[in-house]
């Protein structure tokens, strides 16, 4: 799993945003309304969902089906997962956000010695 707001996310994020848009964005906030102003919640959820497939959930290992059958890893497999299992999701969001966290803290700790 990668960080939240790490380069891939924030790559993908600009790669959905229209041209004509850019000049009004100054933060991933901006991007993130720029992405879904045209769209409908569900549209919204199922973008981010690819995009959290593609730059933040990048891998797992040991994960099974109903029938035990191991599910690899494929940015289709992930966006279908993200996308339907809220609980998925969030742990996702949490864990990512947990990862932000503590690489800004080692590069505040690295600045102050």
């Amino acid at each position: 799993m990668a960080p939240a707001n790490n380069n891939h996310w924030m790559l993908e994020l600009f790669n959905q945003i229209k041209f004509e848009q850019l000049a009004q964005v100054s933060g991933e906030q901006d991007l993130l309304a720029g992405v879904f102003r045209d769209k409908t919640t569900a549209e919204a959820h199922a973008v981010v969902a690819h995009l959290m497939a593609k730059a933040i959930l990048v891998d797992w290992k040991g994960l099974e089906d109903e029938d035990g059958n191991e599910i690899l890893y494929s940015v289709e497999n992930a966006t279908e997962l993200l996308r339907l299992e809220g609980d998925v999701r969030n742990f996702v969001e949490r864990k990512s956000q947990e990862l932000f966290a503590a690489g800004k803290a080692a590069a505040e700790d690295i600045k102050k010695k």
